[in-house]
């Protein structure tokens, strides 16, 4: 590993947002996402009988705060958005004027504990997030009655292992978000191992170290699992070996080849993290029978060129990070049958012009990272057949003008970056006239 550090919580990446319309299914979630504003076109079936018209001075008042609603074909607010709004508190009083309301974000240290005591009448809400509030145990304690709760997250809040305890009394609770809580430990586990209908947990940045991943382990339908630091090493992974997980992230773990043989038989993992691990190539055969992966991230790792040969198989790879490792052109050359990539990051690896050529093959690319490779202008022709690119990093290579007017044939480019490299004002001039939707970061 070129550098093995233990990242700064700041420089992690930030996680919150609605899921898709529906309630979670069995599956659980690979992520969340940011709900915009618009029509909710599907909504939960037991809702659709009962009709209560919203309060027009409740909608009024949460549009004059800016906030991102989504309501149903009938005009009922069903998702409620306050993230990036001044609303603190005393604004949830008119929670009371939404009926139908299903999801409820709120965000920031303008919600305090007293926020929670009118989310907890709003009986009919399954996703409830409170990131980065600061919200607490008490807090916490008022949420008793949303019985129907699946999604909670309470990333970055104030609360202890003792908010862990009214958590464990939500029956239908699937996915919870514990990240960034240094409060969180060991001693919170048995609390919630429990919880029969758990699917995800997310615990990076707590205080959970190998001793609590034991009763993480008999969560009995865990299916991904968040966790992230050097308290954590191979014998979380002895633990986790008879799970059916479809994700694990493990970035910046004290992790090696020995605890990635445990992972073998999960043949079912869509998702895996090993960014700063200290992996190997021996560790990554581990991995080449999960043909159902789609996302694999190994930057950072001491990964070369001859480990390549154990994805070459893991044909529906979608998104695949390679940054900062030991690969280069060889390496690229045992993945060309992946075609299915949208996502690729090279920042840092030793791919050269010739590498680009296996690169034109992946023509579902949106992204690309080639910042700190060794291409030249002459590489960039290789990148034309990628007519699906959007975004697309050259910073700190040798290209120049003539190679930015090559990529002037992507059309749909929203993004190029190309700091510290030879390309000029003028050259950009003429770039950005023409592909006028394009952003050029210089």
């Amino acid at each position: 590993m070129k550098n093995k550090i233990l990242l700064s919580l700041a420089g992690l990446c930030l996680f919150s947002g609605c899921p898709a319309n529906n309630p979670p299914s069995d599956q659980g979630q690979q992520k969340q996402e940011q709900p915009t504003e618009g029509k909710e076109q599907k909504t939960a079936p037991e809702k659709e009988a009962t009709v209560k018209p919203d309060d027009p001075e409740a909608v009024k008042a949460f549009k004059a705060l800016d906030a991102k609603m989504v309501t149903s074909d009938d005009g009922r607010v069903l998702i409620l958005d306050l993230k990036g709004t001044n609303a603190k508190d005393e604004d949830l009083k008119h929670l009371a004027g939404l009926p139908s309301l299903e999801r409820l974000i709120i965000w920031g240290p303008n919600f305090t504990d007293a926020a929670t005591k009118e989310i907890g009448k709003k009986k009919g809400l399954w996703f409830v997030s409170l990131e980065s509030t600061a919200i607490g145990d008490a807090g916490v304690k008022n949420l008793a009655d949303l019985q129907d709760l699946q999604v909670l997250s309470l990333r970055a809040t104030n609360i202890t292992n003792d908010a862990l305890k009214t958590v464990a009394q939500f029956p239908k609770l699937k996915d919870l978000d514990l990240r960034f809580n240094k409060e969180i430990n060991d001693e919170g586990m048995p609390l919630i191992k429990d919880m029969k209908n758990l699917r995800v947990l997310k615990v990076q940045a707590t205080q959970v170290t190998d001793d609590g991943m034991k009763d993480v382990a008999q969560l009995p339908n865990l299916q991904r699992l968040n966790t992230w630091g050097r308290n954590i090493s191979d014998k979380t992974l002895a633990l986790l070996k008879d799970k059916n997980l479809v994700s694990l992230e493990l970035d910046d773990t004290e992790i090696s080849d020995e605890g990635l043989q445990h992972l073998k038989g999960m043949t079912n993992m869509e998702a895996l993290h090993l960014r700063r691990d200290f992996v190997t190539d021996a560790g990554i055969e581990n991995i080449k029978d999960m043909k159902k992966l789609q996302t694999l991230h190994l930057r950072d790792t001491v990964v070369t060129n001859e480990g390549m040969k154990n994805l070459s198989g893991l044909t529906e790879l979608t998104y695949l990070d390679l940054d900062e490792s030991m690969i280069g052109d060889e390496g690229l050359e045992q993945l060309k049958d992946l075609k299915k990539l949208t996502r690729l990051g090279l920042w840092g690896t030793e791919t050269t012009d010739e590498g680009l050529k296996v690169v034109s093959g992946f023509t579902d690319l949106n992204r690309l990272n080639l910042e700190g490779t060794q291409i030249t202008n002459s590489g960039l022709e290789h990148l034309l057949p990628l007519k699906k690119l959007e975004y697309l990093n050259l910073s700190k290579t040798e290209i120049g003008d003539e190679g930015l007017q090559k990529l002037t044939a992507l059309k749909n480019l929203k993004e190029v970056q190309v700091s510290f490299t030879q390309v000029t004002d003028d050259g950009i001039k003429k770039f950005k006239e023409a592909v006028p939707g394009c952003k050029v970061k210089h």
